[in-house]
């Protein structure tokens, strides 16, 4: 049965404490690959909380894995691009059309979904107006 070690890195003499310092392991492998620095070992943390966030993991679920004792050192990761804010707001328009589809429903409208395929954000935008509009004039 092979040993379990509490670290990831541990100590090289010493393997139940953890490694404290990688510089001179790192710049060795930096050389061997050719890759010039400035390449941080830092940057891989950085690119993991950059990654997690753009990929929808929720802040506070963020923050306990990276260690961080509040939500503002967390945001220092956070650097959505611009396609995520895009479809950040596209996916906050969909929630909103499905909301006033609900509603119109709910107050005995016709289906509308069957006549509305390919919610665009022009078009939800136009179509929400028209929904809402239909709505108060049928109550």
């Amino acid at each position: 049965m092979q040993q379990v070690l509490p670290y990831l890195f541990p100590y090289r003499n010493e393997p139940n404490k953890p490694l404290t310092t990688v510089r001179i392991l790192h710049q060795a492998a930096l050389l061997a690959a050719k890759i010039r620095p400035p390449f941080r070992v830092y940057d891989l943390r950085h690119r993991f909380g950059s990654r997690s966030a753009i990929a929808g993991l929720d802040l506070a679920t963020l923050k306990e894995l990276m260690g961080h004792p509040n939500i503002s050192m967390t945001m220092r990761y956070v650097h959505p691009t611009p396609e995520h804010k895009q479809q950040s707001v596209q996916k906050l328009e969909r929630f909103n059309t499905e909301q006033v589809l609900a509603m119109h429903e709910s107050r005995g409208g016709d289906c509308l979904r069957k006549n509305f395929v390919g919610i665009t954000p022009q078009s939800s935008r136009i179509y929400i107006h028209d929904v809402a509009r239909l709505g108060s004039t049928s109550s």
